[in-house]
C-alpha cells in the first residue's frame, strides 16, 4: 500500500514539472492546438512556465498563451539539414533511365528484334545515372530546410489498451 501511494505521489510530482526544459524562449515552434485556429501554426516561443507556452505567431498579432494540455502536436526547430541524398536520388533516376535506353538502342543496333543487350543497357544506365546523381547531390547541397523535432508536452502518459482475452493493459511512461 505504501508503495502504491509513493508511486502516485511521484507521478503527480512528475506531471507538475510541465514544460520546464521543453523549449527555450526564442526557439521556433510549429504546433497544432485545440485552442488555436485550424491546422498547423508556426511561431516563436516568448515565454514558458509549468502550465503553458506563450508564442508569438508567425502570422503576426499579439503573443498567445497556449496551455500545455491543449497541444495536439508540438515540434521545435533544432538546426537545419541539407538535401544531398534527395538531390542524388532525383538526379539518378532520369540519368539511369536515359542511359538504359541509350545502351539498349546502341547495343541492339545491329541485332534487330532479337536483341538481348541487357548488360550493356544496365551498365550504360548505371554509369550515366551515377554521373547525374553526383550532379543532383551537389544541387541538393544548395537547399536547406529546418530539422523539426517532436516534443512531448506531457511528462507522464498513461495508456489503457484492451487485451484480446477480456483484459486491460495499463501502461505508464515517464519522460525526463
Amino acid at each position: 500500500m505504501r508503495t502504491a501511494l509513493a508511486l502516485a505521489a511521484w507521478l503527480a510530482g512528475a506531471a507538475a514539472v510541465g514544460a520546464e526544459g521543453l523549449v527555450s524562449p526564442g526557439e521556433r515552434v510549429r504546433f497544432r492546438a485545440a485552442t488555436v485556429g485550424d491546422g498547423r501554426q508556426q511561431g516563436t516561443v516568448v515565454e514558458q512556465d509549468a502550465t503553458a507556452l506563450t508564442i508569438k505567431l508567425k502570422a503576426g498579432g499579439d503573443p498567445i498563451r497556449v496551455p500545455l494540455d491543449a497541444f495536439e502536436r508540438l515540434e521545435v526547430a533544432r538546426g537545419q539539414r541539407r538535401h544531398v541524398w534527395t538531390g542524388a536520388a532525383i538526379g539518378f533516376v532520369p540519368g539511369f533511365a536515359f542511359g538504359f535506353l541509350a545502351g539498349w538502342v546502341l547495343g541492339c543496333d545491329d541485332q534487330g528484334r532479337d536483341c538481348t543487350a541487357y548488360d550493356t543497357a544496365l551498365a550504360t544506365g548505371a554509369i550515366l545515372g551515377a554521373g547525374t546523381a553526383v550532379v543532383g547531390g551537389l544541387v541538393g547541397l544548395l537547399f536547406k530546410s529546418d530539422r523539426w523535432e517532436r516534443v512531448s508536452t506531457s511528462r507522464v502518459r498513461v495508456t489503457v489498451l484492451p487485451l484480446p482475452r477480456r483484459g486491460v493493459a495499463i501502461g505508464v511512461s515517464v519522460g525526463f
